[in-house]
C-alpha cells in the first residue's frame, strides 16, 4: 500500500489517533455524510455539495469557511494551519 494516500476527511484534519473518534463512535465525516460524532460539520456539507473529496478540490480554497473552522478552540490545528496544509498535500498526491 506504499504511495497510497488515504483521504480520512474533508477539511483535511486526520481521524488517526483521534480521541473522539473511538469514544464517541466516530465513524468520520466522509464515511458519515457528513454528519460525525459531533453533528452535521459544515465543512463536510460543502464538498459534498460541490461533489468534492476535499477542501483542497476547491477553487476557493482555502475560503473563509476553512480558515474559521480550523481556528475554532474546539476544532483547532495543532499546529495552527496544520489541516489547511494536508489539503494542499492531498491536492498535490493526486
Amino acid at each position: 500500500m506504499e504511495g497510497i494516500v488515504m483521504i480520512d476527511t474533508r477539511c483535511g484534519l486526520r481521524c488517526e489517533g483521534c480521541s473522539f473518534k473511538e469514544s464517541n463512535d466516530c465513524k468520520g465525516c466522509i464515511a458519515s455524510n457528513g454528519n460525525p460524532f459531533h453533528g452535521e460539520c459544515s465543512v463536510a456539507k460543502c464538498c459534498q455539495e460541490k461533489e468534492q473529496v476535499h477542501c483542497g478540490e476547491c477553487k476557493g480554497f482555502p475560503c473563509n469557511l476553512l480558515i474559521e473552522y480550523s481556528n475554532d478552540p474546539v476544532h483547532g490545528d495543532n499546529p495552527k494551519g496544520a489541516r489547511i496544509e494536508q489539503c494542499k498535500q492531498w491536492g498535490i498526491s493526486e
